[in-house]
């Protein structure tokens, strides 16, 4: 038994769970606001599937996914499909950043938090229909709740199954979540890179201001958009 499991998982749970009420109070209502806290909800199920399910009821000797065929096969099948669905929202905050850094005009008209909460549940849909062979696969064996593999068809199936799970689970998420980090950083990079001008340009503006009581469209026009790139980067 990982003892470990006892500790790990309610800390995981108490921490998603104050995640959730913080993020649910924030003023600012974006999509990046609402995949976070739509994230640590998923986070929540993958806490309970992984440390109580897996390792601390079988500890305790009370394994659900030995109990009947049934109860295997929902157990593997929403298992996977938690797993996936967190790891496909993690994917998508990536290029939630990447419109918000790269067009912030565009970010504010459409990264609404519904937009979000609509992506999550498109995802978590897919996932429990990609991940569904599962209930046609999966029985108890000699050697646990397993995939049955005695028949050619199965083994067949399985075999592409498999392979097109690894790369839309693992292979692509992790891709294009460096795609999308290497653009966050470049972009990053760039503002710091001109953040010193904008500073220049701030400061030209309080001085003509100044002696202005009445200042002109133009520099009204340019204070804005200097006041947008700092809240950019």
């Amino acid at each position: 038994m990982h003892y470990s499991s006892f500790v790990i998982t309610p800390l995981g749970l108490l921490g998603n769970s104050l995640a959730i009420i913080i993020f649910s109070k924030l003023n600012e209502g974006t999509s990046g606001i609402k995949f976070m806290q739509l994230l640590a909800v998923v986070d929540n199920f993958a806490l309970v599937k992984d440390g109580f399910l897996q390792v601390i009821l079988p500890g305790l000797g009370i394994d659900l996914r030995l109990v009947s065929n049934f109860s295997c096969k929902v157990t593997v099948w929403l298992s996977a499909a938690i797993t996936s669905t967190g790891s496909h929202i993690i994917m998508t905050i990536g290029f939630d950043r990447i419109l918000a850094l790269y067009y912030p005009f565009k970010y504010r008209e459409y990264g609404k938090p519904w937009r979000a909460q609509t992506a999550c549940i498109v995802i978590a849909l897919y996932q429990t229909v990609l991940w569904s062979p599962a209930l046609l696969f999966c029985q108890i064996s000699e050697h646990g709740c397993d995939y049955d593999d005695t028949s050619l068809i199965s083994r067949k199936f399985l075999g592409a199954w498999v392979q097109f799970e690894i790369v839309q689970y693992a292979l692509g998420p992790i891709i294009l979540i460096i795609i999308s980090n290497v653009l966050i950083v470049a972009r990053l990079r760039k503002g710091f890179q001109t953040s010193e001008p904008n500073s220049l340009q701030m400061t030209r503006l309080v001085r003509c201001d100044s002696g202005n009581k009445a200042p002109t469209e133009r520099n009204a026009r340019l204070r804005s958009e200097v006041k947008r790139r700092a809240r950019t980067f």
